[in-house]
């Protein structure tokens, strides 16, 4: 089952082609933008997707979608700590997404909707286990983007069980007895808890800590990285600030293993570059991974590099797109069971900015 695919993704995708289908993207912060200055710029998008809309279609067919377009507008919800919205509008459909990461702005019109956006959002949630270590306790969170989630309970009453039970039997357990009772039994719960969240393991505490559970630890593989200091007293805020530099580091790690993978697809002859080389074997349900720079876009018969949108938002200018050939080969991978991965604006100019990887 491919997770790219939530509901929502489903949803769209699964929805009548039935055109004209409006797409559009915006940046979205009620929280750190006044509420006035958002409503007008959803006003103005409004008008710019109705005026598209009336140089290409029915007098009739628009007032419906536009009339769609102000309803979806008004009762959007201005509580939300997302970062943008995905507002999906046709005669037969209509939807709004609050995403997690900052879209640029951006309107489509076409027989059908536009998925790169939510693809990538959905690339871009951050999930992974933190393993804390301090001198009084141990702790295990599941980190869900910036969120702390609490895996397993600040259990105190745990390891003072440990030290009553040593006492009982050997007298006052040594520091070295005491930390190895406790790694020993949190290395243990890992098992359990990676097969519930099958997810990387960042493990943070003091040096003596973590270099005694390196040793100990059956979990080696699924451990990213280790982060040494004494947290013991640290808030959310700070640890979050301790591991970005260790999750930077690993997203390196993984763009780079991504690229040298494609390398030696690309050594075996198995590695498919070039947009019209890619959409051939798409459409003939070939290539299970496609990676594409997050910018690129093929409009019809020229392209349109990924700097040009970002220039366009830069300057004020909205964007309205005819359909993004890059779009329907994302799509098609997806609903053939493949995946889609995304890397920076010039990683791939080798392989003409997209390439699909036949078999993984």
């Amino acid at each position: 089952m491919n997770t790219l695919l939530t509901p929502e993704i489903r949803q769209v995708i699964g929805a009548l082609h039935y055109r004209p289908s409006v797409s559009i993207m915006i940046p979205f912060e009620p929280k750190t933008n006044s509420k006035t200055e958002l409503i007008l710029s959803l006003k103005l998008i409004a008008e710019s997707a109705e005026k598209e809309l009336l140089e290409n279609y029915p007098v009739e067919v628009c007032a419906v979608i536009t009339e769609k377009l102000r309803k979806i507008i008004r009762n959007l919800s201005f509580n939300t700590n997302k970062k943008s919205i995905a507002i999906y509008v046709s005669l037969v459909f209509e939807k709004v997404i609050y995403l997690d990461t900052t879209v640029n702005e951006k309107i489509t019109i076409d027989d059908s909707f536009e998925i790169r956006d939510l693809v990538y959002n959905k690339k871009q949630i951050e999930k992974y286990l933190l393993l804390l270590f301090t001198d009084k306790k141990s702790e295990v969170f599941l980190i869900n983007s910036s969120k702390f989630f609490r895996v397993v309970p600040h259990a105190p009453e745990l390891i003072y069980a440990y030290t009553n039970d040593i006492t009982k039997n050997d007298g006052p357990p040594s520091q070295f007895e005491f930390t190895d009772r406790v790694l020993h039994h949190m290395d243990q719960s890992l098992d359990e808890i990676t097969l519930a969240y099958p997810l990387p393991v960042f493990i943070m505490g003091t040096d003596d800590i973590v270099d005694h559970f390196k040793k100990i630890t059956k979990h080696a593989a699924s451990i990213v990285d280790y982060v040494q200091g004494n947290y013991e007293y640290a808030t959310f805020t700070e640890l979050k600030a301790a591991l970005k530099p260790h999750i930077v580091s690993w997203h390196k790690q993984q763009k780079d293993h991504l690229l040298a993978k494609l390398q030696t697809e690309n050594a075996k002859n198995k590695l498919i570059t070039g947009v019209k080389n890619v959409w051939a074997e798409i459409n003939h349900h070939k290539g299970r991974l496609l990676v594409v720079e997050k910018n690129f876009r093929y409009l019809e018969d020229h392209q349109v590099a990924g700097r040009t949108t970002a220039q366009a938002s830069q300057t004020g200018e909205r964007t309205i797109y005819d359909r993004d050939s890059v779009d329907d080969m994302i799509e098609k991978v997806l609903e053939n069971g493949g995946d889609v991965e995304f890397v920076n604006d010039g990683d791939l100019d080798t392989y003409h900015h997209i390439a699909l990887v036949q078999y993984y």
